[in-house]
């Protein structure tokens, strides 16, 4: 039996990064650590996405995201769908 995944049961994580003045080299190390866990830049160093899978996957790499934020350095993370980033549109 093959186990079908559904769209909207697939998830993604967007990182965005903010780093106060000062707080370069923090924010480059942490910058670093996204790349160690899988994640790529999405065209701004400050900006990071990475495929998780099920819910439960995207949850721990959330914990793991949040958890070592440094001091000086501001992270959101913003979560959704496969179905969702499959409307995601760009120009220019």
């Amino acid at each position: 039996m093959e186990l079908e995944l559904k769209a909207h049961e697939l998830w993604w994580i967007l990182v965005t990064l903010t780093a106060l003045p000062g707080c370069s080299r923090a924010a480059a190390k942490y910058r670093r650590r996204l790349v160690s866990l899988g994640f790529e830049e999405c065209g701004s160093r400050y900006v990071y996405g990475k495929f998780c899978g099920r819910k439960e996957s995207r949850e721990e790499y959330t914990a793991q995201v949040l958890d070592t934020v440094p001091e000086g350095v501001k992270a959101t993370v913003l979560p959704f769908t496969d179905e969702q980033y499959g409307m995601i549109r760009h120009a220019g």
